[in-house]
């Protein structure tokens, strides 16, 4: 992307904060570049991400864009030139024609710095959820405090604040949906999928920090000698497909009934080195050497890049340093096609 940038002078970039970190963590000086301005959404933009992209790009200007596609994408905004003092960036203020209110469970606005949900109105709310109607129903509402207003409210489903200087601080989601890498996922819909291979009892998948970015992590019960991610890579894309798959005797439930999320185990993710790879050359080395790296761990013959903890990200950061250290010009789908270190090897050998 640098390269492209560079050769086409580009002043303008859009992109969502998982990937542009990716970017900036191959950029190892500050950057002289033809870059002014960069929209970061889709995901939490945390101070940290900001941090790294000014020591990169001092002279490039950072804003922030929050809106889900129900409420026509953007609809919240805010340029970092404003300065802010949390953990994250804001997601700001809302653009012109749009109403937004911080509620409580009972639909009434909370209090300055209280959290609540993000209810959004105006004249770019959708008209519903093709063949959904309950959802529709329950998401797109009557405009909550004006019953004259033509236009819908939105329920994001989003808990946020608002700060002491008017912009709205995104707090993370109320229900069970999340964002991976910019994709928002319902994770009852990989549940389901995972539950529908033959031996597979009950499953459960949340989102979990693994290796300095969000992944997917599967437990799940019963008794299969099916490969669970080749076969639910049958019929769901790569983004919600799970890292890891925990296998568990039963899974656990709180006395109202419900999967108890917070007594589900720890991952604890460890590369398996009881085959200890002992590079031969200097070639080697430098792979196994990046394994190493981004996972965090040491690396064995059999170790599977996504069973010790990678992700698709983590592949184009292996392959992006793989290619800088060798001179070779690998693929992302080099590694997933072959994500066990000797397989992954044998490929790099072939160029």
């Amino acid at each position: 992307m640098l390269d492209l940038i560079r050769e086409h002078k580009v002043t303008f970039l859009s992109i969502v904060p998982s990937v542009f970190n990716l970017f900036l963590d191959e950029i190892d000086v500050q950057e002289e570049s033809s870059l002014k301005l960069v929209f970061l959404g889709g995901e939490e933009f945390t101070r940290k991400l900001y941090d790294k992209f000014k020591q990169r790009f001092p002279k490039a200007t950072a804003v922030n864009l929050y809106g889900p596609a129900e409420a026509a994408i953007d609809t919240l905004t805010f340029d970092c030139r404003s300065g802010f003092q949390g953990r994250t960036v804001p997601i700001g203020r809302p653009v012109a024609n749009t109403e937004i209110f911080v509620v409580d469970e009972s639909m009434q606005v909370v209090a300055p710095g209280e959290s609540g949900e993000l209810i959004i109105a105006g004249v770019q709310i959708g008209a519903g959820y093709f063949n959904r109607p309950e959802l529709t129903q329950e998401k797109y509402i009557e405009h909550p405090f004006n019953p004259n207003s033509p236009f819908k409210a939105y329920r994001t489903g989003d808990l946020v604040r608002q700060l002491p200087d008017g912009q709205i601080e995104f707090m993370g989601r109320i229900d069970h949906q999340v964002k991976i890498r910019g994709v928002r996922i319902e994770l009852g819909e990989i549940e389901h999928g995972l539950e529908l291979i033959a031996g597979v009892n009950r499953a459960v998948v949340v989102a979990k920090d693994m290796n300095g970015d969000k992944s997917l992590v599967a437990y799940w019960t019963g008794d299969t000698n099916e490969d669970l991610r080749r076969a639910m890579a049958k019929s769901l894309p790569d983004y919600m497909i799970p890292s890891l798959f925990m296998k568990l005797d039963k899974i656990p439930f709180n006395a109202n009934g419900k999967v108890d999320r917070l007594a589900l185990p720890e991952v604890k993710v460890e590369a398996k080195v009881e085959d200890q790879f002992v590079p031969s050359n200097a070639h080697e080395k430098a792979v196994a050497d990046v394994w190493s790296v981004l996972l965090k761990a040491p690396v064995g013959k059999r170790t599977h890049f996504f069973e010790a903890g990678g992700n698709s990200l983590l592949a184009i950061s292996v392959v992006v340093r793989v290619n800088a250290a060798l001179r070779i010009k690998l693929h992302p789908q080099d590694l997933l096609e072959n994500p066990r270190f000797d397989s992954f090897l044998a490929r790099v050998e072939t160029l």
